[in-house]
């Protein structure tokens, strides 16, 4: 038997939270996540081998 699950049904506290923010601090806290992204990442990404 295959359970469905709509996890889009769950309230998470974060959505909340982000919903509260107003325009300009959504727009501080998205740049300072995508610099934190881009020092994440690697510089040089190596291409990945095909372990097929």
């Amino acid at each position: 038997m295959q359970r469905n699950l709509n996890f889009l049904d769950i309230p998470i506290p974060e959505t909340q939270a982000w919903e509260t923010l107003e325009n300009e601090h959504r727009t501080v806290v998205s740049e300072v996540l995508a610099r934190l992204i881009a020092k994440a990442t690697p510089a040089d990404p190596r291409p990945q081998e095909d372990h097929d």
